[in-house]
């Protein structure tokens, strides 16, 4: 899923909104949290290293997204029915203060 798949960028006038699924971005919390670690065990099979899947850890997933967001005049937040686990929740809350902590306006429909 890319980032598209979640964030929606426009340009209202000249203000810069972002439109964030959380819906969607629970679904890549959910595979960033669960990424599988390789074992001792598993770096070598009949001479053969494992398949090597590059995921993102829910600290560089949550970066990211700071990151595309940085600039936004508004943050808007869709789907906030997904923001019952206290994990994911706490990791929107963090994201959601930092924009408002940088003059930002989070919108909440």
């Amino acid at each position: 899923m890319k980032r598209r798949d979640f964030l929606l960028f426009k340009t209202e006038g000249r203000t810069k909104t972002v439109e964030l699924s959380c819906e969607r971005l629970y679904m890549q919390f959910v595979d960033a949290r669960r990424a599988p670690e390789p074992s001792a065990t598993d770096l070598v099979v009949d001479g053969e290293p494992p398949a090597r899947f590059d995921r993102r850890t829910v600290q560089q997933l949550f970066a990211d997204i700071a990151r595309e967001v940085h600039d936004a005049d508004v943050l808007r937040l869709t789907h906030t029915e997904w923001l019952t686990e206290e994990d994911f929740r706490r990791e929107v809350t963090t994201l959601v203060d930092a924009v408002r902590g940088r003059g930002g306006r989070v919108e909440m429909p």
